[in-house]
């Protein structure tokens, strides 16, 4: 299923349709995200609100479709990606503010859908070895200097966050939710 995410129409049709393939909606991941990084100088509106509009209204868009269905059943499982990001970086103010958004959504959903037996938690991410990051220009100076500041002098593999994404939307975490959990090999 493709949708735009951004548009209210297209996440609450995209909700739907996975309603009729599989009957119910249990989990749901906002994964979607762009970025696009520059100084706030040359940011364009247009910059900004797209951004923003993919990565956070998005979230929020599936989440408001996906929730009735959960509260219905008095069961789901949300997480939400955000990024270390969050905590801001010099040429992403859009992305920055737009994953740091996810957070504040997060938090307020966990205490708002608690009582249905909805857990909501956040991933926030450092540099994982994505084709994203692998397209950058500068790819090997950026590796090189966040492995530099990195304690596990590593950069994170898509399993790494697979992997506690798999443990959030699973009964080993029925009883977290509102947490955002770094997975960044110790870097802040």
């Amino acid at each position: 299923m493709i949708a735009d995410i951004s548009s209210w129409d297209d996440a609450g049709s995209l909700i739907e349709k996975a309603v009729k393939i599989f009957g119910k909606v249990e989990i749901l991941v906002n994964n979607a995200g762009v970025t696009r990084d520059m100084l706030m100088r040359d940011m364009k509106e247009s910059d900004w609100d797209k951004v923003l509009d993919i990565n956070l209204k998005g979230a929020f868009n599936c989440c408001k479709f996906a929730t009735p269905h959960m509260v219905a059943q008095k069961y789901g499982k949300i997480v939400n990606l955000s990024s270390r990001a969050h905590l801001g970086n010099p040429g992403q103010a859009n992305y920055s503010s737009s994953k740091a958004g996810i957070i504040g959504l997060t938090k307020s959903m966990a205490m708002e859908f608690g009582r249905y037996n909805i857990n909501v938690n956040a991933v926030a991410p450092g540099m994982i070895n994505t084709e994203g990051v692998r397209g950058l220009a500068k790819y090997e100076a950026v590796v090189e200097r966040a492995v530099k500041i990195t304690p596990l002098k590593r950069i994170g593999e898509p399993e790494d966050v697979a992997n506690l994404i798999h443990f959030l939307v699973s009964d080993y975490s029925n009883y977290i939710t509102g947490e955002v959990i770094h997975i960044t090999g110790g870097r802040y």
